[in-house]
């Protein structure tokens, strides 16, 4: 009877295996494009301590480049960035403002590039010394779904991160963009501070080299799978 029971055990736990093969493919997982190849790794300046003035503003729009983008197998993409430590007024509520994201082949951004990524309201807010506020949290990941044609396969794409409000001027009333530590030295980010609530148009976008630190910026690809939620 033990005997029985060990084989039992052994043959439900090889089926498992096996079914869990199979059905690993049916569940293939998602793919991001970024600067630093392990997204989570983007821990610096927008949970506490030192921001150093990494604020996305209406006057401050960072610009990455990242390669082209392969999309066979993928039927749907996002654009996301990761920002944290939003400001408060005096009633301890967020300043209000916008982030937006945009995608190009060039470094020139027109009007129909741009996509809303997140309000105020929703990015985690900066903590208080000697004040206990709702909603203080470490920086998180915001997405927005563009169209695969978006992308291109073939050349470089360029993201930028920017606000349209002007409320966000500086570090202290604007959002802070997470950031991280790159091995690779590599001329791929930007920060352009002659803006006005509008990414760059033409010559002039790539305004400022950023070095060995990278932005939290990144592209989310869902590939195609067997299931779907009814």
């Amino acid at each position: 009877m033990k005997k029985y029971y060990v084989n039992l055990i052994l043959s439900l736990f090889f089926f498992d295996i096996h079914s869990f093969s199979q059905d690993s493919g049916k569940y293939p997982p998602l793919k991001y494009i970024s600067q630093i190849k392990d997204i989570n790794k983007y821990y610096l300046y927008a949970n506490a301590g030192f921001h150093a003035d990494w604020y996305v503003g209406y006057n401050n729009c960072w610009i990455v480049k990242l390669p082209a983008i392969k999309k066979d197998g993928f039927e749907k993409s996002y654009l996301g960035s990761k920002l944290g430590r939003a400001k408060l007024d005096k009633n301890f509520s967020p300043i209000q403002g916008k982030v937006y994201i945009a995608i190009s082949d060039r470094p020139s951004f027109p009007n129909d590039s741009g996509y809303f990524l997140a309000d105020s309201s929703e990015i985690p807010k900066e903590p208080l010394e000697n004040e206990s506020v709702e909603g203080i949290d470490s920086a998180k990941w915001f997405w927005v779904q563009v169209p695969m044609s978006r992308l291109n396969p073939e050349k470089e794409n360029y993201i930028a991160v920017w606000s349209p409000s002007d409320n966000f001027i500086s570090s202290q009333q604007a959002p802070i963009i997470a950031a991280g530590y790159s091995d690779k030295d590599e001329e791929n980010v930007w920060l352009n501070r002659s803006v006005k609530g509008i990414p760059p148009i033409g010559i002039g976008a790539l305004e400022m080299l950023i070095s060995g630190i990278k932005p939290a910026v990144a592209i989310k690809l869902v590939p195609k799978n067997e299931y779907k939620v009814i």
